[in-house]
């Protein structure tokens, strides 16, 4: 028997009380880890500060044994053990309705020297903390602080954000988890942004162009959740005061230029291309009054296809354009689409989930692995001008009666959520609530309408020709996808909008489809995107 000294042990089963789901492990197992001679006090990573060794708080206990890490603090231990049940009951309640932590860990009660002490068990992860890499730090940095966003905004819970308090397994290096067994109040904006700020000190080899980078990067996720003026300055003042010794104000002065550069007027140039790049220049958005408005998106890398779309819809009469965003990934033409829709002149431009993915490089949450795959071959493709005009893309567009949109209007980020079967009721509820007669969105890849009519009936259209006015009641309005179909009929979708007439009409397109399925191939793509190409799923 192991006569603890600094991790408190059992000394039987009976000293063990697991709360909640037992990741897999059970009583016996949990028993037999904490026991294991090869079972390693972790001394040497508690009450340090180097990114190496950890940053744990002195009181922190921490065992590692057969690829598990155990948890406790020496502040904690009680001798009433249902307080403590309590406690824990709170976080496995979290655990259970979050993706906050890793699925498999999990809580118990241990007792030794007749006390109690809470202890949380959880598979072996590598801490961000320890990148070393400039670019990977800087990508999982990006990582904690969109999790801490989405964290708050969800569930209304705030973390510790600090690259000590975040891991990732080896083996599925795409998917971050905190580590740290409390979760506090849900964050303000100023809270994340002094989380932000506070990165500054920890790496003082990063370059103010380097902090420029990652502030644009930020700037993308960070906008998606001010939904007001006073929200983006309240977050500009959290950067700005932060306390830092003198040494840093250029360092914060690239950060600030980087969050704080106005999406409408950006423009990049790349300064490590070979070739000189072509500049992107997204001024701010106005949709001129012009008789006729084509409306497209989700054009996927799918050049063939956008150049098919855009010539039919000028043939058309079309004089100026709404893309609704997804400009890449599944594609082989990256690059291309992006520059020509940049080009694009009366054009208002949104950002998708994909380009939001392969603009900051992180994969996304619950993507499959295919979407995934694409997404990374595509931020290979891409050279940071054209990574940075996708995440200057603003993610709504919105005029008197009107809202553009990639994903959902109910959704805060605009571009994740989806409208259908599930979802729509609300949306049509959202733009009621809002005044709004009808919303564009892409997202599905599946042309089609929702309508709620003057008289509360909700019902679902097929494509087909409608009027967008106050009598036609709320509209929630899919032009299709460009280079994406997902209705089974392979050719490109779009949709024209006469303003004047206040008529909306849905357009398919054929293109050679055969070109991109050659680029696919060419390229060493997946298989299954030509697939997806040949049937339109």
């Amino acid at each position: 028997m192991i006569k603890a000294t600094w991790f408190p042990r059992p000394e039987a089963l009976s000293d063990l009380d697991i709360v909640g789901p037992g990741g897999g492990i059970g009583e016996e197992g949990l028993y037999a880890k904490l026991i294991a001679p090869e079972a390693l006090e972790w001394r040497e990573k508690v009450g340090v500060m180097t990114p190496a060794d950890g940053s744990a708080k002195a009181s922190t206990r921490l065992l590692k044994s057969g690829g598990w890490v155990f948890k406790t603090d020496t502040h904690q231990q009680h001798a009433d053990r249902a307080v403590l049940r309590a406690q824990l009951q709170r976080l496995v309640g979290i655990a259970l309705n979050t993706d906050l932590w890793h699925p498999d860990k999990f809580w118990f009660l241990l007792r030794a020297d007749d006390v109690w002490w809470p202890v949380s068990a959880c598979p072996q992860l590598t801490i961000i903390r320890a990148a070393t890499e400039t670019v990977e730090k800087l990508a999982w940095w990006t990582k904690m602080i969109e999790m801490g966003f989405e964290i708050s905004k969800t569930h209304h819970l705030g973390l510790d954000l600090n690259p000590s308090n975040f891991g990732f397994e080896e083996q599925a290096r795409d998917r971050l988890y905190y580590v740290d067994d409390e979760a506090y109040a849900k964050h303000t904006l100023f809270d994340i942004a002094e989380a932000i700020v506070a990165r500054l000190p920890e790496d003082l080899a990063i370059t103010p162009d380097e902090w420029r980078v990652w502030g644009r990067q930020l700037s993308g996720i960070a906008r998606a959740y001010c939904q007001h003026s006073d929200d983006w300055r309240h977050f500009l003042d959290g950067i700005r005061d932060y306390p830092l010794t003198p040494a840093l104000s250029s360092a914060r002065q690239g950060l600030m230029d980087g969050i704080s550069a106005p999406t409408e007027t950006l423009s990049f140039a790349s300064p490590t291309d070979a070739t000189p790049a072509p500049r992107f220049a997204l001024q701010k958005q106005q949709l001129p009054q012009t008789p006729i408005t084509c409306i497209f998106g989700d054009v996927h890398g799918n050049l063939p296809a956008l150049n098919a779309v855009l010539k039919e819809a000028e043939r058309l009469g079309a004089d100026s354009y709404i893309f609704l965003g997804d400009a890449v990934s599944y594609g082989p033409f990256p690059k291309e689409c992006i520059e020509r829709i940049a080009n694009m002149p009366k054009t208002v431009m949104l950002r998708g989930n994909h380009d939001h993915t392969v603009g900051t490089g992180i994969p996304e949450n619950g993507s499959n692995r295919l979407a995934r795959e694409m997404d990374s071959w595509t931020t290979q493709q891409l050279n940071s001008t054209e990574r940075e005009w996708l995440l200057a893309l603003p993610v709504e567009y919105q005029e008197d009666h009107w809202l553009c949109v990639h994903g959902s209007p109910l959704d805060q980020q605009r571009f994740y959520a989806y409208v259908y079967e599930m979802t729509y009721k609300n949306n049509l509820t959202y733009l009621e609530e809002h005044q709004l007669l009808v919303c564009f969105y892409g997202h599905t890849h599946v042309q089609f309408i929702y309508r709620r009519n003057v008289d509360g009936m909700d019902e679902k259209l097929l494509p087909e020709k409608i009027e967008i006015a106050e009598e036609s009641g709320r509209l929630l309005i899919n032009p299709g996808s460009v280079g994406q179909p997902r209705d089974g009929d392979p050719r490109a979708a779009f949709a024209l909008w006469s303003r004047q007439e206040r008529r909306f009409r849905f357009y398919r397109i054929p293109y050679p489809v055969d070109a991109t399925i050659q680029a696919v191939k060419k390229a060493g793509l997946p298989e299954d995107l030509v697939y997806r190409l040949e049937v339109g799923r």
